[in-house]
């Protein structure tokens, strides 16, 4: 796939950003016009000015976002809000290990927020669709055995995790944090059918494969090159 200078979709092809490497796909994004707008621990987020719904996250590792865009295709967690979760139009995972999507475009809260409790208190017609939607997602990483140290939306950072759309209406934009690990590679690939939606992520199915079967560092020798003769 080469650079175009016309993006024209929300399909990474259409948009035409491509690289082998967390750097070589910031470059490519801004050889075609997209424009820095933030970034978080682990990756930045660009904008383009002919695609203004749309924001694209490149992440430099697989991080929460990835398994929480993952559980919103497949319909999880079960009796949540789902307008709640972000639309994910677009995702690939490199074998170096960066990922990039392509999400709906948000926006941020205003005012200091530290935690969901605080979010919920300044928008009271959205409180209880926001505290069960947060308390359905909790539930079902215990379902899957994943640990509450993922959880992102406390220690005063609920305010940057949580963010609205155009409308006002609140999402929780963000609030998986952390590398991704076992097991959450293991229910990415029991999700697969899930990603179908996602053009550019069923290619990278091989690689969520073999994390899932022997971890990071299993994935990294077998996508090395031969050393021998």
């Amino acid at each position: 796939m080469s650079d175009s200078t016309a993006p024209s979709g929300p399909d990474l092809a259409g948009l035409g950003i491509c690289g082998d490497s967390y750097d070589a796909l910031i470059a490519s994004a801004e050889r075609l016009g997209f424009e820095w707008i933030g970034e978080g621990d682990n990756a930045a987020v660009f904008a383009h000015p002919d695609h203004p719904d749309i924001v694209v996250r490149i992440a430099a590792e697989a991080d929460g976002f990835l398994l929480l865009a993952v559980m919103a295709a497949a319909g999880l967690p079960r009796g949540a809000d789902r307008t709640m979760l972000p639309v994910v139009y677009d995702a690939r995972m490199l074998e170096s290990g960066a990922v990039i999507t392509v999400i709906e475009r948000l926006h941020e809260l205003g005012g200091r927020l530290e935690e969901v409790e605080d979010v919920a208190a300044a928008y009271p017609d959205q409180a209880a669709s926001l505290l069960e939607t947060a308390r359905h997602l909790l539930q079902a990483l215990d379902h899957y055995g994943i640990g509450n140290d993922i959880w992102d939306l406390g220690s005063g950072n609920a305010g940057y995790n949580i963010m609205q759309r155009s409308d006002g209406r609140l999402v929780l934009s963000d609030p998986l944090g952390s590398v991704l690990g076992e097991p959450h590679w293991r229910i990415i690939v029991g999700m697969a059918g899930a990603t179908a939606r996602w053009p550019s992520f069923a290619n990278c199915l091989e690689i969520v494969s073999r994390l899932a079967a022997g971890g990071v560092a299993a994935a990294v020798d077998q996508a090395a090159p031969s050393t021998t003769s």
